[in-house]
């Protein structure tokens, strides 16, 4: 009997929920297809924030930004957080630093030497296959995290993707060639996107996504060789989504440099394949990014509330309790918030039925969605007298206070 499995964690930047598998009726994850006996979908998984590094952490450390502290861009893990790389590495795992965001400040105390981080601009995707390779058989077992970053903006993918989702280049509008084609920041400010541009935004998104594909085609190849899928644990998740026009822009907190906590930067999609699923589900669970970790090791038999042996997983997730609190948190600009603006946030909760939100920017507002009879958020009913957001602002203040223990 295995041990411990071996762990393979791929993180997409910026890949929103409803891009998990079609757009205008084309696939965009065929390559998942191979290992479809063997995964589960959890298509309720939740972010805590709209911008990478609080969220990666609390991913990797399994706590609210709350508890593990990473709130700015100038923040740091806690030294005693916990870290999947430094457990596993307790459990004899062997752990190679392959991914660059290892050498970013907010990424220390994690079980990553940041001396020994890849360079970004150096870094190819092949690594991430080409560790594997070397790794199998002979050091195992081991534990393999890569952030993938071209679903991110600019929303410029190979020309083959391009043509796949339909787009002719030179029919592009110049206001979308000068902006979300190009460039890697898109602020609200600086650039007027029109509602028009919608489906053409989202073809170019989704043509990303398509390129995340061929990405994982090499891996999802190594996998099925030989009988490692037998003895590896391989997730698929995001570290939050995107806005593609849904309330007037496109990006997140970092690119738009105006945090929003609608559902589609939050609301991300999660893969887990194991060799002991027996066939295809779809779990309608909802989790949160800090729900990863233990979830990950308890897969690898590494530290386990639940059994490592066979078992229904659609059912195990299910025990979910449906309607928890998630609690949600960004300063204004992301990984872009300079230290003056350090005061505008925005801050709220949400138990998947209603959602509040406290907006601190120029002027504060509060207000809430229904989220059962407005899913696409776009009736909000705005709380104007103390009266009527108080008990809203008690409930966020004990669940911040509850998290943050």
């Amino acid at each position: 009997m295995i041990k411990h499995r071996n762990l393979i964690l791929v993180t997409v930047d910026a890949w929103r929920s409803d891009f998990a598998h079609t757009h205008a009726g084309i696939p965009l994850l065929p390559i998942l297809d191979e290992l479809s006996a063997h995964t589960i979908h959890l298509d309720r998984f939740y972010t805590h924030t709209p911008w990478t590094t609080p969220a990666v952490v609390s991913l990797l450390t399994g706590e609210s930004p709350a508890k593990h502290g990473v709130i700015f861009p100038w923040s740091e893990p806690r030294t005693d957080a916990p870290s999947l790389s430094a457990r596993l590495q307790g459990e004899g795992y062997a752990v190679p630093n392959i991914c660059y965001l290892t050498g970013i400040q907010g990424y220390q105390n994690l079980g990553f030497d940041p001396r020994e981080a890849p360079d970004r601009l150096a870094l190819r995707d092949e690594v991430l296959v080409e560790t594997l390779r070397h790794l199998r058989g002979n050091r195992e077992p081991f534990f393999l995290w890569y952030h993938y970053k071209h679903v991110h903006l600019p929303y410029w993918a190979s020309v083959e993707s391009r043509r796949r989702m339909g787009i002719d280049d030179d029919g592009i509008p110049q206001c979308l060639r000068d902006s979300v084609c190009s460039q890697f920041m898109v602020p609200r400010e600086r650039y007027r996107l029109l509602g028009e541009d919608r489906a053409i935004i989202q073809r170019l998104y989704a043509a990303g996504v398509l390129d995340l594909n061929e990405f994982l085609r090499p891996l999802v190849e190594e996998l099925l060789r030989g009988d490692l899928l037998e003895r590896t644990t391989f997730a698929l998740v995001a570290d939050h989504g995107e806005e593609l026009m849904d309330h007037g822009h496109a990006g997140h907190a970092s690119t738009s440099f105006h945090a929003t906590l609608h559902e589609e930067v939050l609301r991300v999609p999660l893969f887990i394949t194991d060799g002991r699923i027996l066939e295809h589900a779809c779990s309608h669970a909802r989790l949160q990014g800090m729900d990863l970790l233990p979830l990950l090791l308890s897969l690898v038999g590494v530290e386990s509330s639940r059994s490592a042996a066979e078992e229904d997983f659609a059912d195990d997730f299910e025990r979910v309790p449906p309607c928890r609190n998630f609690h949600f948190h960004s300063v204004r600009m992301g990984f872009q918030t300079p230290r003056e603006k350090a005061d505008q946030w925005v801050e709220g909760f949400s138990d998947g039925r209603q959602k509040f939100i406290s907006e601190q920017y120029e002027r504060p507002r509060y207000f809430v969605y229904d989220l059962q009879a407005d899913p696409e958020e776009q009736h909000p009913r705005l709380l104007q007298t103390v009266l009527e957001r108080q008990p809203y602002l008690q409930r966020l203040a004990s669940l911040r206070d509850e998290l943050s223990r």
